[in-house]
């Protein structure tokens, strides 16, 4: 479910992103850093388009992991790089992290969307270097994540989190 959801989002980001909306319930929690390094999180209703795209000019997807947790939710880890709209030019490593939620209907529906940049860009010419290099602290970084969440009874705490909650970066 979880690289089948990853292949058809960024899909749809790259060739139809005024439908990504689709994909979200008006009471998703999506996260999204700022340029102060801060996230900020919000509901569907109060985040436009441009943010919930994350920015993205092209987006090259590396990895993905998906792990089913209790009452079919299915956590799903993406990494990657990604040029942005306005500098077509530099490339930035992403991890993209969501929580779905099986619809009554058939389907899933995003419940959680955190979005985070690496501070650190990446010039076009030296990518698959970067990438590679980074990409073994992103997996052992997505493992332990998973691991903390298959500790927990659920996602009980994830619920609490409120609109607009600030919440660190890094």
């Amino acid at each position: 479910v979880g690289n089948e959801f990853a292949k058809d989002y960024y899909t749809v980001l790259k060739d139809y992103p005024q439908q990504l909306r689709g994909v979200y319930q008006d009471s998703s929690k999506i996260g999204r850093t700022r340029n102060d390094g801060m996230m900020r999180l919000n509901t569907l209703s109060n985040i436009d388009d441009e943010n919930l795209s994350g920015g993205f000019g092209s987006v090259e997807v590396t990895s993905i992991i998906s792990r089913d947790c209790q009452d079919g939710v299915v956590l799903v880890v993406v990494c990657g790089y990604s040029t942005q709209k306005e500098t077509l030019e530099m490339m930035k490593n992403f991890i993209q992290v969501f929580f779905l939620a099986p619809q009554e209907a058939e389907g899933y529906v995003v419940l959680i969307d955190i979005l985070q940049f690496d501070d650190q860009t990446i010039v076009s010419a030296i990518v698959e270097e970067r990438v590679s290099e980074k990409e073994v602290a992103r997996k052992e970084v997505a493992d332990c994540l998973l691991r903390a969440f298959e500790q927990k009874d659920g996602l009980e705490d994830l619920s609490k989190i409120s609109d607009a909650s600030a919440v660190s970066g890094h």
